[in-house]
């Protein structure tokens, strides 16, 4: 949330409540949504019955990956490493919209380089459990999330 508020001035969610159940794919990462937004987690399950498709990066079987596509179960506290190695190979494989990218972001070049190290086996500085899941599991998600649907919805929990 702080990186959220940091960047965008808020640490809330990017996108507004109305919009989750149209999505065309949500991520929902550090978040137990059922217990701290019974209302948001609603909108999500209806958002599924409309062929959404559902990421849940959680290491916690929480009611949501029960509706969900991929259930990724990170390590407790790898979460940032978790989205860098997302990053990572969706920039490696050529994933990502360029166009978007040139048009409404600056200094993406930074970021690219700082998630270069962020292999399907990067460990982290000084501890060798702070990883992505393996590399095939890390290439499927990837996938899933980086269909062209239109509205993507992101749902973060603190990452810390």
């Amino acid at each position: 949330m702080a990186g959220l508020a940091t960047s965008f001035g808020s640490g809330a969610m990017t996108n507004s409540i109305a919009e989750i159940e149209d999505a065309d794919a949500i991520l929902v990462i550090g978040s137990n949504t059922t217990e701290n937004h019974p209302v948001i987690s609603n909108l999500v399950k209806r958002a599924t019955l409309k062929d959404a498709k559902l990421i849940v990066a959680d290491p916690r079987k929480i009611t949501l990956t029960k509706f969900a596509d991929v259930w990724l179960r990170q390590r407790p506290g790898t979460d940032v490493a978790l989205v860098n190695g997302l990053i990572h190979v969706i920039l490696e494989e050529g994933l990502q919209d360029q166009t978007f990218i040139s048009e409404r972001t600056e200094k993406f070049d930074v970021l690219k380089q700082s998630v270069s190290g962020y292999t399907v086996i990067y460990r982290g500085p000084g501890d060798k459990k702070n990883k992505p899941p393996p590399g095939p599991m890390l290439r499927l998600k990837k996938r899933l999330f980086c269909m062209p649907w239109g509205s993507p919805s992101i749902l973060p929990g603190q990452i810390t």
